[in-house]
Order: structure tokens, then sequence, then C-alpha cells
């Protein structure tokens, strides 16, 4: 069970390395997109108008990818469309993980146990006692 705990921690620091590589931090980016949006408005509308589009296009795109990942991560299914990015669904998401974390198991014996090897065992025991028998139904013995 230990290994299982293992492989899926190195799996999740593996998708939490791609998300960097592939989505970076919307939140620094956006700054860098407003910045160089009041850049060019700054220098007038007239001749920069393309690019003034284009830059709050991808703003506009930016917001939606941070919406869409702080709805995936509170698993709100009552979140409907549309709703802003706000410290409430920060907090519901942050809630969600806590929610999540294991803290500790009881072993046999009625020890609350903490440490995460240990709580693997303790699962692991667990599991190893509910899925093996010592008394084999409907099979003859010879």
């Amino acid at each position: 069970m230990f290994r299982l705990f293992e492989k899926i921690k190195f799996c999740r620091a593996q998708q939490v390395a791609w998300s960097r590589d592939v989505f970076g931090n919307t939140k620094h980016r956006l700054e860098a997109k407003q910045r160089a949006l009041e850049e060019l408005a700054g220098r007038g509308y007239g001749d920069n108008l393309v690019e003034i589009n284009k830059v709050r296009g991808e703003i506009n795109e930016l917001l939606h990818q941070e919406e869409i990942f702080w709805r995936q991560r509170s698993r709100a299914i009552w979140l409907p469309a549309g709703d802003k990015n706000t410290k409430f669904f920060h907090r519901r998401a942050s809630q969600r993980q806590r929610k999540n974390q294991i803290d500790g198991l009881t072993n046999d014996n009625g020890v609350w146990i903490t440490e995460e090897r240990n709580i693997g065992r303790v699962a692991e025991d667990y599991f190893q006692m509910s899925f093996s028998t010592s008394h084999l139904m409907g099979i003859k013995q010879a």
C-alpha cells in the first residue's frame, strides 16, 4: 500500500509540473497583458487599435482559463456559468482540499495513527484483512 501512495504522490507531482509548463501562472501572465494594454492605450487608439483588440482578447482568454480552473477545483456542480473568480470560490476550493485530506486512522488496537507512513500501513492492513478469509465457503477439499 505504501508503494501505491508513493506512485500517487509521484503522479500528482508530475501533473503539477505539467500544469505549470502548459498553463503557467495565469496571474502573472494576466498582469503582464494588462500592463501591455495600458501601454498601448497610452500611445493612442488610432494606430494601435488592432493590437489593443488582440491584447484584450488574450486577457479575456486568460480570465476564462482562470475561471475554469477554479470551477474545476471547487467541483461545485451548482456553479452557474459566467460567475467571476471571487474569494468565495477560492475558499470553497481550499475547503474541499482540506476535507479530502486524511489526517489519521485508528488501527486495530484503537490507537490513532497520524504519521503518513503508518497511515498507509493501517490502510493496507485493513484491506488485507477485509479481502482475505480463513473460511472458504462452497469449495470442497479432497
